[in-house]
């Protein structure tokens, strides 16, 4: 029988042979043993080993190249079935038995299969070959520069550049992401944007590593800054060859908010002088005219504050379903919100309704209101108070309406005007509480019961204080103020036509008069008289 055929009445003698020997092996390469057995009984195939790591999914037969160390089976079906381990040697051969070498390394697992295929069809008919990759091979590469582990490491013929990073300890914070340079045997050089695998999911930024690759990881270099409507701005490495649109694209890319037909590029001369160029970052995503960047370059990109923009407020407290509800700035008013509410509660205070209008608070910044503030009334001028009172009214963030019913029978013209003067306009982010309606009136400072006394609208104030026990031993009965719940405003009871529900009465108490310190003063006016009519006479 002439070498390079295989027929079933070979494969019979073979399989002879062994069942005579106990087991034979083949030999030459380590790991080869032929055995052929029933076709009912196949031998147990290993799983794929990956001492580099775990696989990211199942090795494509058109893209593996196999090479010296991997591991891989035979498998001859027919009227004898029989399975070959074999292992691609060192010089990248495998050997199999009557068919003699067969050289793999640099061929696809799919052309490796095919080859194979073709050698055994040209000498027997009826038999079904099947070669399968059952260990991937252990390969060294080599990562230096800015890693924290540099050297040789070992990983498996599918390991990537992101992968072998890591197993040489990760980046330093020097490190360049953007422009690895990764050398093959051929001393072929390329440069790997890793960062664009990480934003952008390429693949093709994140190669697998073959025998002896050298991945060198230099410094970062001075970046390019991207500030846009993007969801990551900032700054970039600068990458050579890079364009505006590639950017755009690590960037996140644009957001809907984005003016990109008013971009602006600033890009410097020489260290102090720069130019700014005008793009149109539409045309260039469609590929006309796109911007090939340089070092230290600024892109400008403006963006719309109105996109989407939520004008909506929120109503709280005694309305029937609170919650937030859509507006129309300008036109939607309080009274609005309340009926999207449901309307008001039988316990809420119509009097009793905030606005709380969220404001930038301007005076962190006011550097005049900040002096101000410092001091003492006594150390302001009339016109410093009244600036400082200004200014502290203009940062007031909470107002409160006045919804109290008409007077029976109907508003007149000028109620209803003055009811829809305080029905006000309502802007988005506006807040409205609805608080709940007072049955009392609160009764402090200078009395001997100071608390709560129950409302009613026939009592007037002295009338409250006698409920709280009357005046105490130092009340100043010239001095009692009222606050009204409804505005914050304070006033002399005298001034006061009536008490509504939730105000505050206060009595304050008679200052101590310190005689010494009178006397004092008088002895240094006096002193001071007479020096003056002493220096008259003379």
């Amino acid at each position: 029988m002439s070498r390079g055929r295989w027929t079933a009445h070979a494969a019979a003698c073979v399989l002879g042979v062994m069942l005579a020997c106990g087991a034979a092996r083949a030999q030459g390469l380590p790991g080869s043993s032929l055995d052929a057995r029933p076709d009912s009984v196949a031998r147990p195939m290993n799983p794929p080993q990956t001492p580099g790591g775990a696989l990211e999914g199942p090795v494509d037969p058109a893209q593996y190249v196999l090479g010296p160390g991997d591991g891989l089976v035979l498998e001859v079906l027919g009227r004898v079935s029989m399975s070959l381990p074999l292992e691609v040697d060192p010089e990248g051969n495998i050997w199999i038995p009557d068919l003699g070498s067969q050289h793999l390394a640099g061929r696809t697992l799919a052309q490796a299969r095919e080859q194979v295929r073709r050698s055994f069809k040209s000498g027997s008919r009826g038999l079904e070959v099947q070669l399968r990759l059952v260990r991937l091979r252990r390969i060294l590469v080599y990562v230096t520069g800015e890693v924290l582990a540099p050297g040789a490491i070992q990983a498996t013929a599918v390991t990537r550049l992101s992968e072998a990073i890591r197993i040489a300890g990760g980046f330093t914070t020097h490190a360049s992401q953007r422009n690895i340079v990764v050398i093959n045997d051929a001393d072929s050089a390329r440069t790997v944007d890793l960062q664009r695998f990480a934003r952008l999911g390429e693949r093709a930024a994140n190669p697998v590593l073959h025998e002896g690759d050298r991945v060198i990881v230099p410094t970062v270099r001075m970046p390019v800054y991207l500030y846009a409507p993007v969801p990551y701005p900032g700054g970039y490495e600068f990458r050579p060859g890079e364009t505006l649109t590639q950017l755009v694209a690590i960037g996140g890319g644009l957001l809907p908010t984005a003016i990109p037909e008013r971009g602006r590029v600033l890009r410097f001369r020489d260290a102090t002088h720069s130019d700014t160029l005008d793009v149109d970052v539409t045309r260039a995503l469609r590929g006309d005219g796109d911007l090939t960047l340089e070092e230290g370059d600024r892109i400008f990109i403006p963006g719309t504050t109105e996109y989407h923009e939520d004008r909506s407020v929120i109503v709280r407290g005694e309305v029937i379903r609170p919650g937030s509800y859509p507006i129309q700035e300008g036109t939607s008013r309080v009274s609005d919100a309340l009926d999207h509410a449901g309307g008001l509660t039988p316990e809420a205070s119509r009097s009793g309704i905030l606005v709380v209008r969220r404001k930038s608070n301007a005076l962190e910044r006011d550097l005049e209101f900040d002096r101000l503030s410092r001091l003492s009334r006594s150390e302001m001028t009339d016109a410093e108070y009244q600036t400082f009172r200004t200014k502290l009214a203009f940062a007031q963030t909470t107002f409160r309406v006045d919804f109290e019913p008409p007077p029976p029978g109907g508003p007149t013209p000028r109620e209803q005007a003055r009811l829809f003067a305080r029905d006000v306009p309502l802007e988005g982010g506006d807040i409205v509480v609805v608080e709940r309606r007072q049955l009392t009136v609160q009764v402090s400072g200078e009395v001997k019961r100071p608390g709560l006394v129950e409302f009613d609208s026939l009592r007037t104030g002295k009338q409250y204080i006698e409920m709280a026990g009357g005046y105490g031993k130092k009340a100043n009965q010239n001095a009692i103020r009222v606050t009204r719940v409804s505005t914050g405003q304070t006033l002399l009871l005298s001034d006061a036509k009536r008490i509504e529900p939730g105000d505050l009465i206060y009595v304050p108490d008679k200052r101590d008069i310190n005689w010494y310190g009178v006397l004092r003063d008088v002895v240094a006016l006096a002193a001071s008289i007479a020096t003056v009519v002493v220096l008259a006479r003379n």
